[in-house]
């Protein structure tokens, strides 16, 4: 698996127990990388993980199922 997405997979599994603990009652929790979080937070918290969602939806597809699809249609006028 790329680096990168693995780096992303980390951040993005610390950020929800981060969330999870928060939301369990917790005022502060810190990750195994160093970083600490408190309540505060939370608002930080969830737009960091959609940005890291939205990385990995770009760089691997098919774990947000499969990729991104098109589909053609028109409009038909009515008389």
């Amino acid at each position: 698996m790329n680096t990168q997405i693995e780096h992303l997979r980390t951040r993005q599994k610390n950020i929800l127990d981060a969330i999870a603990a928060i939301e369990s009652g917790h005022q502060s929790w810190s990750a195994p990388d160093g970083m600490s979080y408190t309540r505060a937070d939370l608002r930080t918290l969830y737009s960091e993980l959609r940005r890291l969602e939205n990385q990995l939806a770009v760089l691997d597809p098919a774990s947000f199922g499969g990729g991104f699809a098109a589909q053609t249609f028109s409009f038909s006028s009515r008389r």
